[in-house]
């Protein structure tokens, strides 16, 4: 099993996002989920140029819940 590691947020992001309202957190949440979303389908597209639409949308779907292959 690999070792634990902390992530630590740096004081000044912690403050942008403490001044922020939940809803406007909530937003930066799906913003950047639906980035990561865009990348990892563009990547997968690359990779595979003779997958389909669906197949692409399903491998994104499936790396972004479980994790890189």
């Amino acid at each position: 099993m690999g070792r634990l590691h902390i992530e630590v947020i740096d004081r000044g992001y912690a403050a942008i996002l403490a001044a922020r309202t939940p809803a406007e957190r909530a937003w930066m949440i799906g913003d950047c989920h639906r980035s990561a979303r865009i990348l990892l389908a563009a990547g997968e597209r690359v990779r595979h140029p003779d997958r389909t639409e669906d197949q692409v949308a399903r491998t994104a779907s499936r790396r972004l819940l479980d994790g890189a292959d």
